[in-house]
């Protein structure tokens, strides 16, 4: 009767030092990764750029999988065959055609706004300049506000690390950058059809990805990699969007304001304030001082004023009113996670962390919050099982 356990015993033996030796491989694998982490990053950024067109086709669909599939789902009830048969081309026509549509007039109405205000921004620093030190000068003297202050200096500093990096040639480069970044025309023409596959036969391809993963995972871990891989697109698709509506909304509010301060440039110093308002309260602040610092130094204070008041209303309606009806419970935590979400997303992966830092810490929320409930509800039934076996006893 003993005879049978002997292969087991040697079965669970082997079993154990393939373990072992897996997680020695793994061991020696991540020390030689951090030891030449920079051969590592730069593997991994040629790896990016050789793939960079399947990367930016499967943003695009992400981007544009909730419009496709709403215009789909509408286009399907339609009682005309002419649209309900073929809903899926025509969805993908449509939202493409509307998606190349908007980028399009960003490139032929706001591009040219944002390059003449900076252009112009730039031959007017010696003005402005100007105009702050002898504003120093007139309050630092003796019995001024300013005289225990050395705000010359400050504003020499100012003054020449501005001159030295918001030239026109600096622009131009951040331009290339950004180019080269987004990568070239025939790059982003590849990513556009790989995303329309993408969109067009999602079925099987989510179907793939769910086959692999219950190939090499437990089915309870394949379930949970696809339970929290949904909510977390979900949460990052329904953030992306809010942001970039209440970004528009507070762009269109700031117009009139703008305006009427006489700001110059009003058109770019909304655009400006709207877009760094994606930034969760550093934006709103920093882009509004920015812009009322812009009328103190052409020595518009009562117009500074005013628009000091108006950005702070504006924020306060958008804040109050307008984010909580858009982003809704896209996101769902508190202001001190926020901000650590926008710092610690801003030190590792700039801009783009600081854009995407706030939704992950939201799927981070939700993988903390369902562990935390998980394990009280283990030692919930292992306490209730402890208890009914001492009152059977």
């Amino acid at each position: 009767m003993r005879e049978p356990k002997e292969p087991r015993i040697k079965g669970l033996i082997n079993k154990q030092w393939w373990s072992a030796l897996l997680w020695a491989l793994g061991v020696i694998l991540l020390y030689k990764l951090v030891g030449d982490l920079s051969g590592l990053l730069r593997t991994i950024g040629k790896l990016a750029s050789i793939l960079a067109p399947f990367i930016g086709g499967l943003v695009i669909a992400f981007l544009l999988y909730r419009p496709v599939n709403a215009v789909e789902n509408f286009l399907k009830k339609r009682r005309a065959a002419f649209w309900r048969r073929p809903a899926r081309a025509w969805s993908l026509v449509l939202v493409y055609l509307l998606f190349l549509g908007v980028i399009a007039l960003a490139i032929a109405v706001i591009v040219p706004v944002l390059v003449q205000a900076v252009t112009g921004l730039i031959s007017s620093l010696p003005t402005y300049y100007t105009t702050a030190v002898n504003f120093v000068n007139k309050h630092s003297g003796e019995g001024g506000i300013f005289e225990s202050l050395n705000l010359r200096e400050v504003v020499n500093g100012v003054y020449n690390f501005v001159l030295n990096h918001l030239t026109v040639a600096n622009v131009i480069g951040y331009l290339s950058g950004i180019i080269s970044i987004t990568g070239s025309l025939i790059n982003v023409l590849i990513s556009f059809i790989i995303s329309v596959y993408m969109l067009a036969g999602r079925e099987s391809l989510i179907s793939t990805v769910s086959r692999v993963a219950g190939a090499f995972l437990p089915s309870r871990a394949a379930r949970l990699s696809a339970h929290y891989t949904r909510k977390a697109s979900d949460i990052f698709m329904r953030y992306i969007y809010s942001m970039l509506v209440d970004a528009v909304c507070v762009c269109i509010l700031l117009i009139p304001g703008m305006y009427i301060s006489g700001i110059p440039y009003p058109l770019a110093f909304a655009v400006f304030v709207g877009i760094a308002n994606i930034v969760p309260y550093f934006g709103a602040i920093i882009s509004g001082a920015f812009s009322v610092l812009m009328l103190v130094l052409v020595g518009e204070w009562g117009m500074a004023l005013f628009l000091a008041v108006y950005i702070i209303v504006v924020q306060q309606l958008d804040s109050n009113l307008l984010q909580p009806r858009i982003f809704g419970q896209s996101v769902g935590i508190q202001p001190i996670y926020v901000l650590l979400a926008v710092t610690v997303g801003g030190g590792l992966a700039g801009f783009l962390g600081i854009l995407l830092g706030v939704p992950a810490m939201a799927v981070l929320k939700i993988l903390i919050s369902d562990l935390i409930a998980h394990r009280n509800r283990v030692r919930r039934e292992k306490e209730e099982a402890q208890a009914m076996e001492v009152t059977e006893e």
